[in-house]
C-alpha cells in the first residue's frame, strides 16, 4: 500500500459525494488494502477510521462539526493545567 492510499481513504471522499453505498465499498476495499498492507501504522489507521467511522460520516453528509466547542474545552483546559502546576509566590516565601 502507497503510503498516499492510507493517508485518506478512497471512503471518505466517496462519502463525501453523497453515495452512502459506493462509501462503504470503498472502506471495505481500503480494510482489504490494510490486511494486504499488514504494516503497523496502517493497522492503527484503520482501526481509528472504523472507531470514528460513524462520526465521519456524519461530518461528510452534514457539514457540521464541534470544533469551535473542542477548542474552547482545550483552551480552558490549558489555563486550568497552568494555573495549577504554577507554584505559588507565598508558598515560596514561606519556605524560605
Amino acid at each position: 500500500m502507497r503510503r498516499w492510499d492510507s493517508e485518506r481513504p478512497q471512503a471518505v471522499r466517496i462519502a463525501g459525494r453523497g453515495d452512502r453505498h459506493r462509501a462503504r465499498q470503498a472502506l471495505f476495499a481500503f480494510y482489504d488494502a490494510v490486511l494486504v498492507a499488514d504494516m503497523p501504522k496502517t493497522t492503527r489507521l484503520a482501526q481509528t477510521v472504523q472507531t470514528w467511522w460513524t462520526e465521519i460520516e456524519a461530518f461528510l453528509r452534514t457539514r457540521v462539526t464541534n470544533a469551535r466547542t473542542a477548542g474552547t474545552n482545550r483552551v480552558i483546559k490549558q489555563i486550568k493545567r497552568i494555573s495549577v502546576n504554577r507554584p505559588s509566590v507565598l508558598g515560596r516565601a514561606e519556605a524560605a
